[in-house]
């Protein structure tokens, strides 16, 4: 098992070393190599580099915000506003639980399932009241 968790950093160290060099799809590559698990997917570190590898392909923050703006029902455009605004999660959390409140099933659920990938980069008190925020936006 230590192997497992082992070769997990690896692909991780590998992956973020691609990022800092730009080259995004080896990142990705090394991003799916790495195990499932706290250790591996679940870890803070990996929800980081896969935003970075998701947010530096998409258009400029301004573009996507007049989208948005333009058609409040472009949800597609909501979620890559949200990927693109990595660097303020509670925005990005904002535009994600608007999408679960529109449409629970848009794009196989992706406003929940990007939120999950987010909550481990929060602080713990920050991470109760998205996942509160999140069970009220369901049900």
């Amino acid at each position: 098992m230590s192997n497992t968790i082992d070769q997990g950093g690896s692909h991780l160290g590998l992956a973020r070393i691609a990022v800092e060099e730009g080259d995004l799809d080896s990142a990705d590559g090394w991003l799916q190599k790495v195990p499932p698990g706290e250790e591996g997917r679940q870890s803070a570190e990996y929800q980081k580099l896969w935003f970075s590898t998701r947010a530096t392909k998409m258009e400029g923050v301004d573009t996507l915000r007049e989208g948005v703006d333009a058609d409040d029902a472009d949800l597609g455009a909501r979620w890559e506003l949200a990927l693109s605004a990595q660097g303020e999660l509670e925005e990005a959390l904002e535009y994600l639980l608007e999408i679960v409140r529109r449409d629970r099933q848009f794009r196989d659920d992706i406003g929940r399932k990007t939120m999950l990938r987010i909550f481990p980069l929060l602080d713990a008190d920050s991470r109760r009241q998205w996942q509160r925020r999140l069970g009220q936006a369901m049900y």
